[in-house]
């Protein structure tokens, strides 16, 4: 209907000729139409707007980095990774640190936000790039890695990411002398995803727990509160032995803390 270009009147005349059992009412039918052209007409638009957007920029600087990713069958864009003049030399100066965090479902789209941030001289997060993603396989992760890598030819020192285990083997291929860690918000958020249910009231205080025993400073210290905790929450033993024991290393603090991490 919106492509043939109906008028309300008609597609509104038309349901009620089809469906006369029915209650159509015109506002509603007017705001589901409105609804319905938000979600399919701006995906072309928006795509050639941002793209048009960027490279006159680029125009003005040609120091912008811009990779976009295509879609060739579909003929769309399903990727796309950024760096501003600005981005690339602080990611010059700062790349020892690096975060890489992805959220997801926030647009109508329901497409990928990455952003890539370091950390500066003042303990300050820089946002130095950014791409937006269709999905979160290795392919997509390793694109935008190698995009990143040969734009500014940096190995950072240590980096920071969520457990996602495409974007872990991503980071491994791409930069194998990196220090690859686990953030720690990202394993609270899941800690309260898996057990807030089975603990109910003493969640707050196994997350207390937890994290004392996550911040020990010696291996022996950390076992001795590891086992601790589950003979106390026996109801987390499954969970945490199978998604987080064995990828210790990459989150305690007796193991992270023997690198630079600028106190993340």
């Amino acid at each position: 209907m919106i492509k043939g270009r109906l008028g309300i009147s008609t597609q509104y005349n038309l349901l009620v000729a089809s469906f006369p059992n029915k209650v159509i009412n015109k506002k509603d039918l007017s705001n589901a139409i409105q609804q319905f052209k938000k979600q399919a007409k701006p995906i072309k638009n928006d795509a050639c707007q941002m793209l048009t957007e960027l490279y006159l920029k680029k125009n003005d600087d040609p120091r912008w980095i811009i990779k976009p990713r295509f879609d060739h069958r579909e003929r769309r864009l399903n990727s796309l990774f950024w760096m501003s003049p600005d981005q690339i030399n602080a990611y010059e100066r700062y790349h020892d640190i690096v975060i890489v965090d992805t959220t997801s479902k926030t647009n109508q789209f329901d497409m990928i936000l990455m952003l890539i941030i370091v950390v500066d001289n003042n303990f300050r997060n820089i946002i130095v790039a950014a791409a937006i993603l269709e999905d979160k396989t290795e392919a997509t992760f390793t694109w935008i890695l190698q995009e990143l890598k040969n734009s500014c030819d940096f190995i950072p020192t240590v980096l920071y990411s969520d457990a996602d285990p495409a974007l872990i083997s991503a980071i491994k291929t791409n930069y194998p002398e990196t220090h690859h860690f686990h953030c720690i918000f990202h394993i609270d958020l899941n800690l309260k995803k898996n057990l807030k249910g089975k603990l109910s009231d003493q969640f707050e205080l196994f997350r207390a727990r937890f994290l004392e025993m996550r911040n020990s400073l010696c291996h022996k210290t950390f076992e001795i509160k590891w086992n601790t905790l589950i003979n106390e929450f026996p109801a987390c033993e499954q969970y945490l032995t199978r998604a987080l024991y064995p990828c210790k290393s990459s989150w305690a603090c007796y193991a992270i803390n023997q690198n630079f991490t600028a106190g993340i």
